[in-house]
């Protein structure tokens, strides 16, 4: 045989000494021990380690549909809760009358809207009568401080004083003939020292009476099956 054939070549295992190894029986034992034999329930190296990839996909995917699953889950009573609570309000015109409730307390009715600048006006009925309030993100009042105003609806006029907290002010309205007013006037005028709000009115006669039906009916239910919620829808 050649010089080349018989060539020995060294593969370094300094364990417990170094030895050489005839090159062809190293290339051989490095090919067995990268690869394991096909018979019983051995497998190639290269397909168990697909496997255990594919394995680990799978547990991840599993993971992140669970993960899916249960934000889903959260999610869906806050969404069912918003989407009941605009079907229980009523829209009349520009306003919207709903009634409130703590749990299952019966606390008020509400009849609010929003205004083309963005201030919001509500008419509050509740067991002291009906308070108006207004609140705007561009107002900044001192919080707990009064104001000195003037209400004016159609032919009547109230004066009044307006608390302040934040960026709104309310006033309760306690005078029968200015809230016949408010039914019958077009507009809502709020004087203050520094300038006047208007308020459009359309709809209010319709919206007012809504809202004192709401608080009535829902201030004494006629549901008498405790074993069903009593409707909140004014």
């Amino acid at each position: 045989m050649s010089t080349i054939l018989r060539t020995q070549r060294v593969v370094g295992v300094c364990r417990n000494g170094c030895r050489a190894v005839d090159g062809s029986a190293a290339i051989h034992a490095i090919h067995r021990s990268g690869a394991m034999q096909l018979g019983g329930n051995q497998r190639p190296a290269h397909a168990l380690l697909r496997t255990g990839i594919a394995a680990e996909n799978r547990g991840n995917l599993m993971r992140l549909s669970f993960a899916a699953s249960l934000a889903l889950a959260l999610l869906t009573p806050a969404a069912h809760a918003a989407e009941q609570l605009k079907d229980e309000a009523v829209t009349i015109g520009p306003w919207q009358v709903e009634a409130t409730y703590k749990g299952q307390k019966f606390e008020h009715c509400v009849m609010s809207r929003e205004t083309t600048d963005g201030m919001n006006v509500r008419f509050t009925r509740d067991a002291d009568g009906l308070d108006l309030s207004m609140s705007s993100a561009k107002w900044k009042l001192g919080r707990g401080k009064s104001y000195p105003v003037e209400l004016a609806a159609g032919t009547s006029v109230l004066k009044a004083e307006v608390a302040a907290s934040g960026n709104g002010v309310s006033v309760p309205i306690k005078d029968d003939r200015f809230l016949k007013s408010l039914k019958l006037a077009d507009s809502l005028e709020v004087r203050g020292e520094g300038s006047t709000i208007q308020v459009a009115l359309d709809k209010s006669a319709a919206g007012l009476d809504r809202l004192e039906s709401c608080y009535t009916k829902n201030l004494a239910p006629t549901e008498t099956n405790p074993f069903v919620a009593p409707s909140k829808k004014p």
